[in-house]
């Protein structure tokens, strides 16, 4: 695997560092462009391996936004932006880190907006590293943009193998 996907700090994590997206269901959803060696199930297109992702956001305020995609080929991008354009969906302009940027839907574009997310549960012992979205108020359960805003960490810090203990991994 390579491209955007293959190298994301988050590849490999153990599941304890994705619980901040696993436990605010209503807030948070993955988009997901599967490889092409699947096999149609019960009416949907199944396969073990994936060739992209992006996390789906649902703000206090305004249409979803789909964060940050990364992707094994540089030109399946594309193909989400569509998507996301095809359901209403803001997406990032460009596929880079950071809590300033445009984001695009169709013909449409908005420069620096601040996006706001109420979790239904902030407080974990670990985090994943968040792209755009990284200003956490864990009393208020809110992720944003905006460094402005109250918060108590910005959750930019990548992982490695040395931070989590081999016994406790629940991958």
């Amino acid at each position: 695997m390579q491209g955007t996907l293959g190298n994301s700090c988050m590849a490999g994590v153990p599941r304890k560092v994705l619980a901040l997206y696993c436990d605010n269901p209503t807030v948070c959803q993955m988009v997901i462009l599967y490889d092409d060696n699947g096999a149609i199930v019960d009416g949907k297109y199944k396969s073990d391996k994936i060739k992209g992702r992006a996390i789906l956001w649902t703000p206090t305020k305004g249409d979803k936004y789909m964060d940050r995609i990364y992707t094994i080929n540089q030109a399946d991008e594309d193909l989400f932006k569509k998507y996301a354009a095809k359901n209403g969906w803001w997406s990032k302009e460009s596929q880079s880190a950071g809590a300033d940027f445009t984001i695009v839907r169709g013909n449409e574009s908005k420069d620096s907006p601040t996006i706001k997310v109420q979790l239904e549960v902030a407080n974990f012992d670990y985090y994943p590293y968040l792209d755009s979205l990284c200003y956490i108020n864990r009393k208020k359960k809110t992720l944003t943009n905006d460094d402005n805003a109250n918060y108590d960490d910005c959750l930019t810090d990548t992982f490695d193998d040395d931070d989590y203990d081999e016994d406790e991994d629940d991958n």
